[in-house]
């Protein structure tokens, strides 16, 4: 069960995902609230979202950027 929604992480990104992306984005939503269950199973629904929401759209890109890319500190 994810903490958020498609729509959720679509609010918070400066560009309109297209559809594979939205496909993409559920299943790493669902990637998400296993590690988040795991790792921060006492934390907060608020802040497990906000956390699932930041965790796909570093991967996905916000389009702050130009596009998609290595994370900020990936190599």
């Amino acid at each position: 069960m994810a903490y958020a929604t498609v729509e959720d992480v679509q609010s918070r990104m400066t560009r309109t995902m297209d559809e594979d992306e939205q496909t993409i984005c559920e299943s790493l939503l669902d990637d998400a609230a296993t590690i988040l269950g795991v790792l921060a199973a006492s934390a907060d629904e608020k802040v497990k979202k906000l956390v699932s929401c930041r965790m796909v759209i570093r991967v996905l890109g916000d389009g702050a950027d130009g596009g998609r890319g290595f994370p900020i500190g990936a190599t």
